[in-house]
């Protein structure tokens, strides 16, 4: 039997080598929260088949050296001449497959459907995940993979410091570039103005409790309604964004160390620090206590958090 690799957790794909011989995994980690990537390098000595039906969107970026495939995104299907550089975007529920004519070496990036539909949110785009993609060049966009890869050999986990700032960039890049529109999608969406008036309430009235209700009528509507259509615009639920937006706001706090976990929980509307702990843990995969020590033990080049609103 021909053995095969199989990428950890999000990605569902099949990775054959046509001699029979198995890849070799250079790193995998696993992600270990709702807004953290799951990331897979592989390489392969011959012909490559990668197959599969992804759940979330998955970006291949070819690390290697130039080589021939033949690929098909859902409909779509192209023979082209894949560069290192060059990556390919497949979408939630696109069946896909790439066939190589020689051995590879590429990075797999498993993007969290939640980490997409709050930078979205975050920006007024109306957006529905990732534009199908059979090759294209972006040298931020590999440049990016090449560091998290990097990061994962050390043994650095999804959810440390410097590893969470370049997820965060390529979220923001992801969103940027090559996000799909809703527009003549799922008509009767919140228009961009819309979601930032909205965006404005929340982060205006972070630190208090938020009712989807008072925000509903904001925009004049009932709550069934606007929660409908909010999660039609963004893909998260009101509450998953607010909940989201709070916590942004409170690994910021928790990076300064100029608070107390009690006083970042108060400042950003949560109920208890026990509750802040609880959500910080399930979206970002740590603790406050691991996110303020790996930020003091950052290395002193590494980028620090950039403030696009205030958050209370």
């Amino acid at each position: 039997m021909t053995p095969e690799a199989t990428v950890p957790r999000l990605a569902d794909f099949r990775i054959v080598q046509e001699d029979a011989a198995e890849p070799e995994v250079i790193c995998a980690s696993e992600a270990s929260g709702e807004r953290s990537l799951g990331l897979f390098r592989f390489r392969s000595a011959s012909a490559t088949t990668i197959s599969g039906v992804p759940s979330c969107d998955h970006i291949f970026v070819n690390v290697g050296a130039t080589v021939k495939v033949w690929c098909r995104v859902g409909q779509d299907e192209s023979t082209h001449v894949l560069r290192p550089g060059h990556f390919a975007v497949c979408p939630t529920g696109y069946e896909s497959r790439c066939e190589t004519t020689a051995g590879c070496d590429a990075v797999i990036l498993a993007v969290p459907k939640e980490a997409l539909a709050y930078a979205f949110a975050e920006r007024a785009q109306p957006r529905t995940g990732l534009v199908s993609r059979l090759s294209a060049k972006d040298l931020q966009l590999s440049g990016l993979a090449r560091r998290l890869v990097l990061e994962a050999v050390k043994g650095r986990s999804m959810s440390a410091h410097g590893v969470s700032r370049l997820q965060e960039k390529l979220f923001e890049l992801l969103s940027e570039r090559y996000a799909r529109s809703r527009e003549g999608e799922q008509p009767g969406g919140f228009t961009p103005q819309v979601l930032d008036r909205i965006n404005q309430y929340i982060r205006k009235h972070l630190s208090e409790p938020i009712d989807v209700h008072d925000v509903a009528g904001m925009v004049g509507q009932s709550r069934s309604h606007f929660s409908r259509v909010f999660r039609q615009s963004v893909g998260l639920s009101p509450h998953q964004y607010i909940v989201l937006v709070r916590l942004e706001c409170a690994v910021r706090h928790m990076r300064s160390a100029e608070l107390s976990l009690a006083e970042i929980a108060s400042a950003t509307g949560f109920y208890d620090q026990s509750h802040l702990t609880h959500w910080t843990r399930r979206v970002y995969g740590t603790s406050p206590g691991q996110i303020a020590k790996a930020s003091r033990h950052a290395d002193p080049d590494e980028p620090r958090a950039v403030h696009r609103r205030s958050g209370g």
